[in-house]
């Protein structure tokens, strides 16, 4: 029973043509819904590789492993960096530590060797007495422990 178009009422055109427009607007949802689904996935595989990349990286830059140090060379080592400073003393206390005081530093030029002894050689400062001297230079005691 195929009808012609013109043979329908006004009420059943409309009706058709509202659930015509019903359909396409819930085909058009759907295939939204699955292009963002799409989309979702590609980012969470994107995201998780990003994540095992980091957790990576994590992992390499904690398992560095420095040599171990005898604390003459490390006093020597926390000497050379130092060698700039002005009225320096190094000593190795009862405990081993390294203890260094120097005055009239330049600031930047402190932080510099913590961060190279830090990185370079795994020595580290566990106390510091740092004060400022003049604009940007510090008279500082620091206590150090190495590998």
């Amino acid at each position: 029973m195929i009808t012609n178009w013109n043979d329908l009422s006004d009420k059943k055109k409309a009706n058709f043509l509202v659930l015509g427009g019903i359909i396409s607007l819930f085909l058009l949802l759907v295939l939204g819904l699955a292009w963002l689904n799409s989309e979702n996935n590609t980012l969470n595989q994107q995201l998780d590789k990003q994540r095992n990349l980091s957790q990576s990286l994590a992992i390499l830059q904690n398992s560095v492993v420095f040599p171990t140090l005898s604390t003459t060379k490390a006093k020597n080592i926390i000497q050379k960096t130092y060698r700039t400073a002005k009225r320096k003393k190094i000593y190795i206390d009862g405990d081993n530590r390294i203890v260094f005081m120097g005055s009239k530093m330049p600031f930047s030029k402190l932080l510099d060797g913590l961060k190279t002894l830090k990185t370079k050689y795994g020595i580290v400062a566990i106390h510091a007495d740092i004060k400022r001297s003049n604009s940007g230079v510090v008279d500082a005691k620091m206590t150090f422990i190495h590998p």
